[in-house]
């Protein structure tokens, strides 16, 4: 965002709220045409149907590097129709999502779903329990969680007593997870697991009549399930190597960027097939027909909403101080967790934040005494 901010030639780049970095434009300027200062639109030819061509491009973290993920305008809208047929959002539906809108995912949760319905979304960033019980005072017709934070909310009696709440789309960013989920014990509110693989995929699934998490099918992938008039949106296969691979509506088709492979730089590529190997392990349960996803992509680590390839965080640090490490352990709520170990955390700290490293990766390296109190 920070380098798109300055090559207004390309294309714009714009935020909500007022607090914004220089070069975004306001959002809330746009629709009543109160900033005078904005170039005029690029004039250029399209050829072809207009849907076709580029809507949005996300970053992929992989085990090569940072991979940009290019979807047209088609297959963002897949992503959002999936959502919106497996739960059955209405029209002028309140929206409440604490999921940030940084990821194909995060738009198609959020932004999507807002625009299908037309009616009213609420962001709740970053989470805090408090807030979002004063938020849910309000009407709301579908709530966007993190899925290992149910049980906790639940406890808490936070979801328990809202029998306004529709829908909830539960989101598992770590997919192997899901099979293990607890049992959602509120019959009156429809839950829906999202599983997320990446910037490559997602899918809705609407809990069974028992509350366990339902089984990705192997094959088409259809919206609303069960239904006579379902549309097909995505499909699931086990590659070769024993991996999750997806293809359908909403996955990309095209390699991006194109002179990628002239380059030699890394890029997106679709196999010949039109399916993505998402790098997670898998089996399939002949009996069910299903698939169970069984690891994440190797050496990748989930914290949160980001990914990052741990061989590459463990040699940045050991390059800035001598002696430090930095490991992956295993959290309930983000995925994983970063600890870091070092000589001196306070240098190491300012070193990595003069570099822009992410704050997550900072964070690990705080003082043991701030550690027992977080």
């Amino acid at each position: 965002m920070q380098v798109a901010a300055k090559i207004f030639s390309i294309r714009y780049v714009c935020g909500l709220g007022s607090n914004l970095a220089d070069g975004i434009i306001p959002l809330d300027d746009l629709p009543d045409g109160e900033n005078p200062d904005l170039p005029s639109p690029f004039e250029g030819e399209r050829k072809g149907n207009p849907a076709a061509h580029v809507a949005i491009v996300t970053w992929e973290v992989t085990s090569e590097g940072l991979v940009p993920v290019a979807r047209n305008h088609l297959e963002l809208l897949a992503g959002g129709a999936a959502l919106v047929l497996e739960g059955r959002i209405a029209q002028d539906a309140a929206i409440l999502s604490s999921i940030a809108t940084t990821s194909f995912a995060g738009i198609a949760l959020t932004i999507l779903p807002w625009l299908f319905s037309g009616g009213t979304l609420t962001l709740h960033q970053p989470f805090d329990a408090q807030i979002l019980a004063e938020q849910l005072v309000q009407p709301c017709d579908l709530v966007v969680l993190p899925a290992p934070l149910l049980p906790r909310l639940l406890e808490a009696r936070i979801l328990s007593a809202r029998t306004d709440i529709k829908t909830i789309l539960a989101v598992w960013r770590s997919p192997e997870r899901l099979a293990q989920g607890a049992v959602w014990p509120l019959p009156e509110i429809a839950l829906l697991d999202v599983p997320i693989f990446g910037q490559t995929a997602l899918f809705a699934i609407r809990r069974n009549a028992d509350g366990k998490p339902a089984r990705l099918p192997i094959g088409a992938v259809v919206a609303p399930r069960g239904d006579a008039n379902a549309v097909q949106i995505a499909e699931i296969r086990r590659s070769e190597p024993g991996g999750v691979a997806l293809g359908g509506a909403m996955v990309p088709r095209h390699s991006f960027p194109p002179t990628g492979r002239r380059a030699g730089a890394v890029f997106f590529r679709p196999a010949e097939n039109g399916l993505i190997d998402a790098g997670y392990t898998c089996r399939i349960e002949l009996g069910t027909r299903s698939l169970v996803v069984t690891g994440p992509p190797p050496g990748i680590v989930s914290v949160g909403g980001y990914r990052f390839v741990l061989q590459e965080l463990q040699d940045m640090i050991s390059h800035v101080q001598d002696g430090a490490t930095l490991t992956a352990l295993p959290d309930m709520l983000s995925g994983h967790r970063l600890a870091g170990h070092a000589g001196d955390r306070a240098a190491l700290r300012e070193a990595l934040t003069q570099l822009g490293v992410n704050p997550l990766v900072v964070r690990a390296f705080r003082d043991r005494e701030q550690s027992t109190a977080a």
